[in-house]
């Protein structure tokens, strides 16, 4: 089982933005230690709990303070860009960074409806996200250097140059998003920890959906979900009863009034809880195995919702060991001290 980490990059009680971008690459660090398959940055606009809006950046550091960890989005909001700057972003990390970058896409605001405003600068008639097959499509002729002879960007260079694709990923929380990926030939991301009830059902949809074949050929899944690990069940129960008392933003997706007002609607409350996997190692090790068998994946992305950065730092340690995950080499092994200067 390949694991990996998705980081929103929070706020934690009395924090500030500067130190929750620097916990950011210092948990990147560790993860790229532990033997972690990925780490991704999500984007979102507008939050008080929330730091980050421009992956790109943060992983621009990221990238130099690592050395193994693939790093990516997860994901860049596409609805609210030109896809040709977001290919010439993403080909100027991968030059940075060989190999190493994976771009993830969304179609979700990811902000209420004045930021979503002023990221499009100008009023559209069209409903958000209304024209994101097309966008998806540009993005990848622009990555990939494929747009027809007879189309308007043929002659556009994407700098910098580069003949190797970066690598993208369609993220949804739907049936709707996984049939657009098996369809567009896309490797696919779900998030589990926004939509938990859809998770075998939207599986199911893009694994066993045949696609076009317009490049991406590969059928990949990963299933994005909440998961703690502590030390002993007294750990959980503190950690838990602190979660009742402050709740954690709303995830992407959902509701812009769910994160401004502090109540989200009940049930949008109980598909929360029941989205997260806190435990002792061990529990979670087996509610994790359980939940991927139920999805037919191989890689979990695991988003850890709540405690401090040290908690966190230390959820994923344990998380490490519960599945025996293979430390990088011992020059590159991460030590007990900041990455960070």
């Amino acid at each position: 089982m390949k694991l990996s980490v998705l980081n929103q990059v929070r706020l934690s009680p009395g924090s500030t933005a500067a130190r929750a971008l620097r916990d950011a690459i210092e948990l990147a660090c560790l993860a790229d230690a532990l033997g972690y398959e990925r780490y991704w940055i999500a984007e979102h606009h507008g939050s008080d709990g929330l730091a980050c809006p421009c992956p790109e950046v943060l992983l621009a550091a990221i990238g130099a303070a690592t050395s193994r960890i693939r790093i990516g989005a997860g994901g860049i909001l596409l609805p609210h860009y030109s896809a040709y700057k977001v290919a010439e972003c993403f080909r100027a990390l991968d030059h940075l960074y060989p190999g190493r970058i994976d771009l993830g896409i969304g179609r979700s605001a990811g902000a209420g409806p004045i930021e979503t405003a002023a990221l499009r600068r100008r009023p559209s008639p069209e409903p958000f996200g209304e024209d994101f097959s097309d966008q998806l499509a540009e993005l990848r002729h622009f990555l990939n250097g494929t747009f027809p002879d007879d189309h308007a960007y043929r002659s556009i260079r994407v700098s910098p140059d580069g003949a190797r694709p970066v690598p993208v990923w369609l993220l949804g929380s739907s049936q709707g998003s996984a049939e657009m990926a098996a369809a567009a030939g896309l490797p696919y991301a779900f998030a589990q920890f926004i939509n938990p009830l859809q998770l075998e059902a939207s599986c199911r949809a893009y694994l066993g959906r045949p696609h076009d074949g317009r490049g991406g050929r590969e059928r990949r899944l990963i299933v994005a979900l909440s998961a703690m690990c502590l030390d002993t069940d007294a750990d959980v129960q503190r950690l838990a009863a602190e979660a009742r008392r402050d709740r954690p933003p709303a995830p992407a997706g959902a509701p812009a009034s769910a994160g401004r007002t502090g109540t989200h609607p009940v049930r949008q409350g109980r598909e929360w809880e029941k989205s997260r996997f806190i435990g002792t190692p061990e529990r979670v090790r087996r509610d994790l195995l359980a939940a991927a068998a139920a999805a037919g994946v191989d890689e979990l992305m695991v988003l850890a919702p709540m405690g401090d950065a040290a908690t966190v730092r230390h959820s994923y340690r344990l998380l490490a060991e519960a599945f025996d995950l293979a430390p990088a080499a011992a020059g590159h092994r991460h030590e007990e001290r900041s990455c960070v200067t």
